[in-house]
């Protein structure tokens, strides 16, 4: 009756020992994804700067102004877009 009983326990850790481990794997890989939206923010962030240092450094006719200012426009609503998808992801995280 003994084996039996340790022979439970042992099944029981072992499907706890399952589903820390797949919890674990869910949660590398929300932090993957979590990395991957940050990298893409960071690149925006580096693009809108370009722009920034490029029409700051020149004299630029408004024309052109106005259109280096609607990439940069662009850039901040693709940036907004990404942290929204951050926070959704953190939150499932999170909640995990």
């Amino acid at each position: 009756m003994k084996a039996e009983t340790l022979h439970e326990k042992s099944v029981t850790v072992n499907d706890n020992r399952h589903s820390e481990i797949e919890q674990v794997k869910k949660q590398l890989e929300l932090c993957k994804h979590q990395d991957q939206l940050l990298e893409e923010i960071e690149v925006l962030l580096h693009e809108m700067k370009k722009i920034a240092l490029y029409a700051a450094a020149s004299k630029l006719p408004s024309h052109e102004s106005e259109h280096l200012n609607n990439e940069i426009l662009k850039k901040q609503q693709a940036i907004h877009v990404l942290e929204g998808k951050l926070l959704q992801l953190q939150s499932t995280l999170y909640l995990q």
